[in-house]
């Protein structure tokens, strides 16, 4: 290789490089940030948000104890089950997040690393399997305390269609994070 040839593949190289340089900067407008949060970082967020609206909901509950909506033991049972229901989902999710907060990506082999990810999902899908089913439950005490109201009905199955919709978006940003933390 001459000097000549050497000196235009070193401007060759130069040119792509700022038109690289170019790209990202133009994109930097669109929304591309280098101090972008990571999955993982995106992974606790997400459950330190969910452990706090569980404790938050589970305070919430503790009202229906001496509401007079609902007459007899309705409002215990259906206060009880709440209070169980959303102490355990921030219980779960707690856990979570203290899992994912000990995984260090910078000391910890990626076989590890992928260890640990695979063992909090599978978690979380375990914890699914656990809250469903005690929601659906919920649903079904709230249905049947509130039979004779149309409104409460009415409102309780919107509120079970948007709370199903958000679960599954949620859910999918969460398999999302995980997926890509698992593949770094």
């Amino acid at each position: 290789m001459t000097d000549q040839e050497l000196r235009n593949a070193w401007l060759e190289t130069q040119s792509r490089l700022e038109k690289i340089e170019s790209q990202i900067n133009c994109n930097s407008a669109n929304g591309f940030n280098a101090n972008r949060k990571t999955s993982l970082d995106n992974l606790i967020r997400r459950y330190k948000t969910f452990a706090c609206i569980g404790v938050g909901m589970t305070l919430c509950s503790f009202g229906w104890f001496n509401s007079h909506i609902l007459e007899g033991t309705a409002g215990h049972i259906l206060s009880i089950v709440m209070i169980g229901y959303f102490l355990l989902a921030a219980l779960m999710d707690m856990y979570l997040m203290n899992g994912l907060q000990s995984i260090n990506l910078s000391t910890m082999s990626v076989s590890k690393v992928c260890e640990l990810v695979a063992k909090y999902r599978k978690f979380h899908h375990r914890c699914m399997i656990v809250l469903i089913p005690i929601c659906i439950v919920l649903i079904g005490i709230m249905v049947s305390a509130f039979i004779s109201d149309t409104y409460m009905i009415i409102g309780i199955i919107f509120g079970a269609i948007i709370g199903f919709a958000i679960g599954i978006m949620q859910y999918r940003r969460f398999m999302d994070d995980y997926r890509i933390l698992s593949e770094d």
